[in-house]
């Protein structure tokens, strides 16, 4: 609620990483939308071949994912969705770790504004290589990303 007050607060870009509940995420697009100056970067829940969110290490299935996302029904410009998760370096301990993806997406928003202006997207081989990502959690097929594409629309 309290980010929400474009008085209070001054934002540009809220992300909860790894934070994927349902009830959580709609209410941060709706916030974000009713400030109307700002973009929601949310990690959707994962689901695994039984079509149960996935809240340990099981293997995920894209078409579940995809499915249980595209039954949610968002209407919302003022948010980005992503999946699957990201394996990135701890530079503490010097081994790699699973990660939500609006991490990697935050570190991509980041590296672009300081290579070009906020305006210009965050995409291509120059703006939109994720860096800090060692490799994505699920490896993802021709099937997938067509399952994904479809998603947006």
């Amino acid at each position: 609620d309290v980010m929400e007050e474009r008085s209070d607060v001054d934002i540009q870009l809220l992300a909860v990483p790894g934070v994927r509940n349902a009830l959580v995420t709609d209410y941060a697009m709706e916030s974000v939308e009713r400030r109307f100056d700002a973009l929601y970067l949310m990690d959707i829940e994962e689901r695994d071949a039984s079509d149960n969110v996935i809240n340990t290490s099981a293997p995920v299935s894209v078409s579940n994912t995809v499915n249980a996302f595209i039954a949610r029904d968002l209407d919302n410009s003022f948010a980005a969705a992503y999946a699957p998760d990201v394996i990135i370096p701890d530079p503490s301990t010097g081994t790699n770790v699973k990660c939500p993806p609006s991490v990697a997406v935050l570190g991509a928003i980041g590296l672009n504004d300081r290579l070009k202006f906020p305006w210009f997207a965050p995409a291509g081989y120059n703006r939109g290589v994720l860096n800090s990502t060692v490799e994505i959690n699920t490896k993802l097929n021709r099937s997938n990303l067509d399952d994904l594409y479809d998603a947006a629309q």
